[in-house]
């Protein structure tokens, strides 16, 4: 049983918590040893901080943390609260540190505060650590969910080119080349296993950059999609100048070139005679410069700015015009570069893209 006051601050002698007790104007009655200790280790003034001294208006004096703990302790000693407490950080003599406030009246004297500082620095840093592991996590799942996204996406018009080829091999009208379209088919197939490999593998270090040759990655792109139906409903040339070495992400500028002129074969204008896709490129030793352009359905105005959206649809009879899209911004704003489009309905859509040379 306590007796008194004093067996009172002997026990808080004993805790290794920073504690003072507060009258009922905010001075300071007693502070226990490791109270002293701290201000003493950190070149403190216990003239300022210690017995005598009204801890409300030391508080108000500290200008990292405001008049907040003043505020909260005001409202305990007024039984407005039963604890007041907050987290703040502190400036010590060799570090920053973290400290929990807490305040609370004592049950057997009211007219009492206790206010006691408790190290919580370890708890804060494991605390970061797990947000930033959390955000890692967060990162690398983001990645493998964009790179399936890209697989599921991207080989359509590879698998739409095998099927070209499958039906050129069991129609009857082409029965002499079946052989030489199976050959076709396998090579697709081993392509279309390369190109999953690569991307997959790529995902996981989706900040490295190379060197990249565009016209080799049009005639790639071009070999996977030539025996598709719409490869041969449309037009498609591009037409590259490149007079120095380019670096960028290659799995990305590949997404977006795949996209975007999936996307032009898709909503090409059937009432044409002469649809059509162009793609320029022009690459300098500091920028790429690259134009898709094509003369199908178009896009209203009111339309443009919400195409890049996941899931927008340019016509309600097609669809998935938003996941590929979607991924184009992504893909731009990961290589650091600009998009623009103009676009008219009934004469077609031109798409440029501005990407920096991210050689080392």
């Amino acid at each position: 049983m306590l007796n008194s006051t004093y067996d009172l601050f002997e026990i808080l002698n004993s805790f290794h918590d920073s504690i003072a007790v507060l009258d009922s104007k905010g001075v300071i009655v007693f502070s226990n040893d490791y109270w002293k200790q701290f201000s003493n280790d950190n070149s403190g003034d216990l003239r300022k901080t210690d017995l005598g001294v009204n801890y409300l208006e030391v508080c108000g004096r500290n200008g990292n943390i405001g008049t907040k703990p003043s505020n909260g302790i005001l409202k305990v000693m007024s039984a407005e609260i039963p604890v007041f407490e907050m987290e703040y950080p502190c400036d010590t003599l060799y570090s920053i540190e973290w400290f929990l406030l807490r305040a609370t009246s004592i049950k057997s004297k009211p007219e009492l505060t206790l206010v006691s500082h408790t190290n919580i620095t370890r708890l804060k840093y494991a605390e970061e650590l797990m947000e930033q592991s959390h955000t890692r996590l967060y990162e690398i799942n983001s990645k493998l969910n964009s790179a399936m996204f890209k697989i599921v996406h991207d080989i359509q018009e590879p698998l739409n080119n095998i099927q070209g080829l499958l039906n050129l091999a069991n129609d009857e009208r082409h029965i002499n080349e079946s052989k030489q379209y199976y050959s076709l088919i396998e090579k697709s197939v081993f392509s279309l296993k390369k190109f999953i490999q690569q991307t997959l593998k790529l995902s996981k270090v989706s900040d490295k950059s190379e060197f990249i040759f565009f016209q080799t990655i049009f005639e790639e792109y071009y070999e996977s999609v030539k025996y598709s139906e719409n490869c041969k409903k449309v037009y498609l040339k591009f037409n590259t100048v490149q007079t120095g070495g380019f670096y960028t992400i290659k799995s990305e500028i590949v997404s977006v070139i795949s996209n975007i002129i999936s996307n032009s074969f898709k909503y090409y204008d059937k009432e044409k005679d002469n649809p059509s896709i162009f793609v320029s490129v022009n690459v300098t030793e500091t920028l790429a410069d690259i134009t898709i352009k094509d003369n199908g359905i178009g896009i209203s105005q009111g339309h443009i700015d919400k195409i890049f959206d996941l899931n927008f649809q340019v016509d309600e009879m097609e669809s998935g015009a938003g996941l590929g899209l979607n991924m184009v911004k992504k893909s731009v704003d990961i290589l650091n570069g600009k998009l623009f489009i103009n676009s008219k309905i009934g004469e077609g859509t031109e798409i440029k893209i501005v990407l920096p040379n991210m050689r080392k």
